[in-house]
């Protein structure tokens, strides 16, 4: 982070950067400006710890965030498109009923399954947000990121996780499904 926070800092001293910190689950969004051209959309709660041990907060908080930029989105008089970061969690029930074929296509066939855990409340905040974005009447652009990786990532994320078992010497050629595939993208590239 060191290196992270010195360069944030740097960035947000330029002329044309403003920084607001705002909890976006906040009914106001603290912005008088009704001349946005873009909005992107980031805010999530992620992580698989997280997910999985506050599924009900994961649902509510990324809902909730994502319908006050919504309507703060719907107050601008210049915006060409509101872009909403989902996932590629949104195709985990397809590939559990059999439905996916690779490479996905992105008008494959989103499923759920009758039964749900945990884990699951990550993909399901974001089908739901998917279809805010599309019943909002505001131009918008979905995308799905898969597994955006880079140097100030963090630790909890399954590239430094599988590093972490290597170095330790735990059995982490554990494969539970020998053709798991999975798909990654550097942080450039996304960009």
């Amino acid at each position: 982070r060191g290196k992270f926070d010195s360069e944030f800092k740097n960035f947000i001293k330029k002329k044309n950067v403003s920084f607001i910190k705002h909890d976006l689950t906040k009914n106001k969004i603290p912005l008088t400006s009704k001349n946005y051209y873009l909005i992107f959309h980031f805010a999530a709660i992620v992580g698989v710890a997280n997910v999985v041990n506050k599924p009900f907060e994961v649902l509510t908080k990324n809902v909730l965030t994502l319908k006050n930029l919504i309507d703060f989105a719907k107050t601008q008089k210049k915006l060409a498109r509101f872009i909403f970061s989902s996932t590629s969690e949104v195709y985990a029930g397809s590939l559990r009923n059999g439905l996916l074929h690779f490479p996905t296509k992105e008008s494959s066939l989103l499923s759920i399954n009758e039964e749900m855990n945990a884990r699951d409340s990550y993909m399901l905040s974001k089908i739901y947000g998917e279809n805010m974005c599309r019943f909002s009447n505001l131009p918008y652009l979905i995308i799905r990121p898969h597994n955006i990786f880079g140097e100030r990532m963090g630790m909890s994320h399954v590239i430094p996780e599988l590093i972490k078992k290597t170095k330790s010497n735990q059995n982490f050629l554990n494969v539970y499904n020998p053709h798991h595939k999975r798909t990654f993208c550097y942080i450039g590239d996304a960009i």
